[in-house]
């Protein structure tokens, strides 16, 4: 494929002879440039290409070691967490029940209270009706007594 084209006057110069060497000359020297600059392009792409996969393989095993420090560090924190939720859980517990102990003690305190108030309140009823009975059953015998008597 040549490259190196030359104008008609230069051919009309010096020849058709001596410009179609120096045409093959250039056009020689070009195609060994090509090729020099194809070999160079080559290795240094080859040197990239080397460098990249270390660069990569560098960063990929120092992405993995941070993910294995991140999964660490999410396991530690997710035991304190885990250890804490129950510590808390457990005082909350304890709490709980002894609301519940104090609230049930109370309870029980408020009807014995309760029931006192109501057998207190069930005797007064039980002195009340006797009294009544007494008001109703005394003239009764009373008037059974004088018929009694007067017959």
């Amino acid at each position: 494929m040549p490259v190196a084209k030359l104008s008609r006057e230069f051919y009309e110069r010096f020849g058709d002879k001596v410009t179609d060497e120096l045409v093959n000359c250039l056009n020689a020297i070009e195609v060994s440039y090509r090729a020099e600059l194809r070999d160079l392009f080559e290795a240094q792409f080859g040197r990239f290409e080397e460098k990249l996969a270390h660069h990569i393989a560098e960063n990929r095993a120092l992405i993995e070691h941070h993910v294995a420090e991140i999964k660490a560090l999410l396991a530690h924190g997710l035991a304190e967490n885990r250890a804490l939720l129950e510590h808390g859980l457990a005082d909350d517990r304890a709490l709980l029940e002894h609301g519940l102990a104090e609230t049930r003690g109370e309870l029980r305190t408020e009807f014995r209270t309760d029931v006192a108030q109501l057998r207190v309140e069930i005797h007064a009823v039980k002195a009340e009706l006797l009294k009544w009975t007494f008001v109703f059953w005394v003239p009764v015998v009373l008037a059974l007594i004088g018929l009694y008597v007067k017959a």
